[in-house]
């Protein structure tokens, strides 16, 4: 949140593009959150999510340093007026091997919203906490999410 107000409300970059060039969005607010440490999960055993392994695994060379959350990088350099519900939108979520998370097609919200899906592996958001994750939200605020109601949390505009 203090990102956005000193840039215009705009959101931080963070796909895949960014990753190969080292500027993502951990790096972007790495001077608001002053700590590496608040990017991982005391539960997450992996801490994956930002490896030269998973990198490279897709041709890019990302950094190497523990992440145990993904990023909807689907409102990368969106305003956040531009957001209609803020509150029902996920921005961060637990995950493993990837470092980001998108909208998934096959499943209409109301208001023609798009939910978060687990893409074409599953295994990607981390249900590691009694079958499910905690999700952050535009909004500011965080909560647990069962797996199985992922798909109703917003991923898009």
């Amino acid at each position: 949140m203090q990102y956005c107000q000193d840039y215009d409300e705009k959101l931080p970059f963070g796909s895949s593009t960014y990753l190969v060039s080292h500027v993502d969005i951990w790096d972007g607010i790495q001077p608001y959150v002053k700590n590496l440490q608040v990017t991982v999960c005391p539960s997450d055993s992996l801490r994956n999510c930002l490896s030269l392994n998973a990198g490279v695994a897709w041709g890019a060379e990302w950094a190497n340093y523990p992440l145990s959350y993904g990023y909807n990088f689907s409102l990368e350099g969106q305003s956040m007026g531009s957001v209609q519900f803020p509150a029902e939108t996920g921005i961060f979520a637990e995950m493993k091997e990837r470092p980001y998370f998108y909208q998934q097609g096959n499943l209409t919200l109301p208001n023609g919203g798009i939910g978060i899906g687990y893409t074409s592996a599953p295994t990607r958001l981390d249900n590691r906490h009694n079958e499910g994750m905690n999700i952050g939200y535009l909004d500011g605020h965080a909560k647990w999410c069962k797996s199985d109601q992922v798909g109703y949390v917003r991923a898009n505009l």
